[in-house]
């Protein structure tokens, strides 16, 4: 029987706040997670390649009971993570604006104000960085899986082509 496997069972998350919670749900908060509920960014990447690299692994040579329901739950996983990442890329873009406009201004801009604007502006950009990592990691894993899919489903009814050249002339036939 093909064991039944879980995203989550592999460290797969749509955000770092969502790692910090299975974290502090588990009890083991190693102190990287902030009080206000914030991870490291390169936590979040490093964990997702590790969890996806194992899912992949594990589907491989043991299979899994709901291969397909995996597939489909990161590709809903990928579509709110491009909506997270589009929505940090327009606020890094606001960002920008807003220093841009606070160093133009007539009256004596205060250094604090820019220097907070900036460091506002290189989070944001370290956010939108590690989700479009995170986002590659897991639609590269979800095409993996696919295959891994269509691998262990044989070619059935239909015919399958490595060339061209005989695809053309089976549809020329």
């Amino acid at each position: 029987m093909l064991p039944v496997l879980s995203l989550q069972d592999y460290g797969i998350h749509q955000t770092p706040a969502d790692l910090v919670a299975e974290i502090r749900a588990l009890g083991a908060d190693d102190g990287r997670a902030e009080a206000d509920g914030e991870v490291s960014l390169s936590d979040w990447v490093r964990r997702s390649e590790t969890g996806m690299g194992r899912l992949c692994t594990d589907v491989e040579s043991r299979g899994a009971e709901n291969l397909d329901e995996l597939i489909a739950l990161l590709e809903e996983v990928e579509d709110d993570l491009k909506s997270r990442v589009a929505k940090a890329k327009g606020l890094r873009a606001r960002i920008r604006a807003a220093r841009r406009q606070e160093a133009r201004r007539s009256q004596p801009t205060t250094p604090e104000a820019i220097r907070r604007l900036t460091d506002l502006a290189q989070r944001a950009e370290a956010v939108v960085e590690a989700g479009v990592q995170v986002l590659r990691i897991y639609r590269d894993g979800r095409w993996q899986l696919m295959a891994i899919r269509a691998d262990a489903e044989g070619e059935g009814d239909s015919p399958v082509f490595d060339d061209v050249d005989q695809l053309m002339k089976h549809v020329l036939a």
